[in-house]
């Protein structure tokens, strides 16, 4: 039989977890103090402002979301299938923000959702108005990203030309776009977002996919989101309703 004594191991161990927790413990106090300096110097608002977005970036975003993609997100907490298709329709029928508006998904349920996930809108960062009715709007979409939507109202018809792209491949000559050259491609839900996020959104009644970027340079995520928007259980568009130039 081999035995050993521990009581010098056990000395040594506690004495490690001591420093240990006499550094976290320095550490603490000069984040505190860091943290103390920077509110007093730039305001509680700036600071929470800076929280809400880093905890906002750190979720995934459920519009732009198929049945396929929400089912999966159901499952994951332990929510029955069904629940897919309520949360499809609370984001793309009736239009909700967040996830508390679900009402009819369970408290624990929405507590769960929103510890990782969120709806996802964004709201446009700018709007150029023109005396006959256009509006240009300018949506972040990463950092140092952007695109723009263009409202264009014509009597009995309000047309929204929607980007695809940050920039674009194409080079076209006569094209601004072109000029600045391609930084990424659109997801649905970054498309859709230009879609739902205007103050306009509900009386639109048609869509070009003529903005920012050649749109069939990123044929999937432009159908995705043209999918969501003619499906016959959500809010049923005709494709007739829609240009993909």
């Amino acid at each position: 039989m081999i035995t050993w004594s521990s009581k010098g191991r056990d000395k040594s161990i506690q004495k490690k977890h001591a420093t240990l927790l006499s550094q976290r413990s320095r550490q603490s106090v000069d984040f505190g103090q860091r943290l103390e300096k920077m509110q007093n110097s730039l305001g509680d608002s700036f600071i929470l402002a800076k929280f809400a977005a880093y905890m906002s970036e750190s979720k995934k975003r459920l519009l732009g979301m198929d049945l396929a993609e929400m089912q999966a997100v159901a499952k994951s907490i332990g929510m029955p299938g069904f629940a897919a298709r309520q949360m499809m329709e609370w984001i793309y029928v009736k239009r909700v923000r967040s996830i508390d508006e679900m009402t009819n998904l369970s408290l624990k349920h929405r507590e769960a959702l929103n510890q990782a996930y969120e709806v996802g809108l964004s709201d446009p960062i700018e709007g150029i108005h023109s005396v006959d009715g256009t509006i240009k709007y300018l949506f972040k979409i990463r950092e140092g990203q952007f695109v723009e939507a263009v409202y264009i109202p014509d009597d009995d018809r309000a047309t929204l030309c929607v980007s695809s792209q940050v920039g674009c491949k194409m080079h076209c000559a006569f094209c601004m776009t072109g000029r600045q050259g391609f930084s990424a491609h659109l997801t649905a839900g970054e498309i859709l977002n230009q879609f739902y996020a205007i103050p306009e959104s509900a009386s639109l009644t048609n869509v070009v996919m003529m903005g920012m970027g050649e749109p069939l340079d990123n044929t999937d995520e432009v159908l995705k989101a043209l999918r969501l928007i003619t499906d016959t259980k959500l809010l049923a568009w005709s494709p007739r309703r829609i240009t993909l130039s």
